[in-house]
């Protein structure tokens, strides 16, 4: 009988769910500072055109939490984002702004982690200035979150015997919400050799927010030779970033079957 022999290709993907849904705006012409609308969370939706190229939103965020904002053009206009600190009275010089997100696409997004001492309200600066001025409308998603002391995070739900030569798609949970942008799960697959396990692949992916929690989608599949069964095990890493600390979840066995 033929020693069998098993390798790993890894894939990971994710899935994501919508937000909830607010209303929305005010408007100035270039260089003068709207009335804020205030904020909580959720889609705020807008409208930039002439002559209203500015739309400002307040929103409290405390030391050391994070404010997530991502915008979307309805058909892809060039509108901008950025974001103002507390006390801000003239936001005509966006390159004193504290974060921007200025790219030539229907999408701008920016993650910015407040400062021990510098809480307080901070605006949202919706603009255009592109030239000409686009116009069109637009929304965009606010998340606030502060800083988790723990994580938990589950290993990817992976059947109790697989085989090669075939896809598999599994997933895995982890809490608190996270996001894609400033967070990593890292899935990690050993198999048992010669007495002792070893490393046969890793494979590290983004998170979005999905139904109140992460999840996070592995898709992989194995290839060999030879006949009979080797052990395996797999379990889902979360990397350390500004908001949440590393944590590791439990292994997870099963097998390959050649």
């Amino acid at each position: 009988m033929r020693k069998p022999f098993v390798f790993l290709c890894l894939v990971c993907t994710l899935a994501v769910a919508a937000s909830s849904v607010t209303p929305a705006v005010l408007g100035a012409p270039h260089g003068l500072m709207p009335v804020p609308v205030p904020v909580t969370g959720g889609t705020q939706y807008g409208t930039l055109q002439a002559p209203d190229y500015e739309d400002l939103w307040s929103v409290f965020v405390g030391d050391g939490q994070q404010l997530i904002v991502t915008m979307y053009s309805a058909e892809g206009e060039d509108f901008d984002l950025c974001l103002w600190a507390p006390g801000t009275t003239d936001i005509s010089r966006k390159s004193s702004a504290v974060e921007t997100s200025m790219h030539y696409s229907g999408t701008e997004s920016y993650v910015y982690v407040v400062p021990q001492g510098a809480g307080g309200t901070y605006f949202i600066n919706a603009f255009c200035m592109s030239a000409p001025e686009a116009t069109g409308s637009y929304h965009f998603t606010v998340d606030v979150q502060s800083p988790a002391s723990r994580v938990e995070i589950a290993a990817p739900k992976v059947p109790a015997t697989a085989r090669v030569n075939r896809t598999y798609t599994s997933h895995g949970t982890l809490r608190p919400l996270h996001y894609a942008e400033d967070t990593w799960v890292r899935v990690e697959f050993q198999k048992y050799s010669k007495g002792r396990w070893r490393s046969a692949g890793t494979v590290s992916g983004s998170c979005e927010d999905y139904q109140g929690a992460t999840r996070y989608t592995v898709d992989y599949s194995f290839y060999g030779w030879g006949s009979g069964r080797i052990h395996w095990r797999v379990r889902a890493v979360h990397l350390a970033d500004e908001m949440h600390p590393r944590q590791a979840s439990p292994w997870r066995m099963f097998w390959v079957k050649v």
